[in-house]
């Protein structure tokens, strides 16, 4: 083999050597992206909930409301 071919193999074998160290580092950002997401999936899926069950106490407390201000009118003695 000429001088050339064993710079050229021992460059390509350099640019082997960075592109797995480079695929390795993006694998454990890529685990700690999925984490951190699946981590805030559950955070908004929590507040979806409280949301939710805010919004069901606000209806049933207008409901009740409403329903006290009918009894009121229909109770009324004239």
């Amino acid at each position: 083999m000429t001088e050339v071919d064993h710079v050229a193999r021992d460059n390509a074998n350099r640019a082997i050597s960075l592109i797995e160290a480079h695929e390795r580092i993006c694998s454990e950002r890529q685990g700690h992206i999925i984490q951190n997401l699946s981590e805030l999936k559950r955070g908004v899926e929590g507040l979806y909930r409280r949301f939710w069950t805010v919004a069901v106490g606000v209806i049933a407390l207008l409901i009740s409301a409403c329903g006290g201000l009918i009894y009121l009118i229909l109770t009324r003695v004239p």
